[in-house]
């Protein structure tokens, strides 16, 4: 089912929030997602290894390791330094929606 996540960690004061959704891909496997945000989509597949945390994008040829999704400050830093291509509304997006991934089921 999808569900409306607000994009509240906002790292420039003077950005305005926005909406996104995330759709579970595998209703058992609660790790796959689809994230719609500010005409972006993303494949979202999060989960923990022995080392961590993991966020991996297929279609956007991201894979990384993370912390807390609920820490969107450290993780914004993490994707921006190591992809620093991507364009900073869709890192504000992706990391805002981890954090509504892992309260999916709140």
């Amino acid at each position: 089912m999808e569900k409306i996540f607000v994009c509240r960690f906002l790292p420039d004061k003077g950005m305005a929030a926005w909406q996104g959704t995330i759709c579970p891909l595998r209703p058992f496997e609660p790790t796959d997602y689809k994230v719609c945000a500010r005409d972006s989509m993303f494949h979202v597949i999060t989960g923990s290894y022995s080392n961590g945390r993991y966020l991996c994008i297929p279609n956007w040829n991201i894979g990384i390791d993370i912390v807390d999704p609920d820490d969107c400050f450290w993780n914004y830093g993490r994707l921006t330094t190591a992809y620093p291509d991507l364009n900073r509304v869709d890192v504000i997006s992706i990391v805002n929606a981890i954090a509504a991934i892992k309260h999916y089921n709140d």
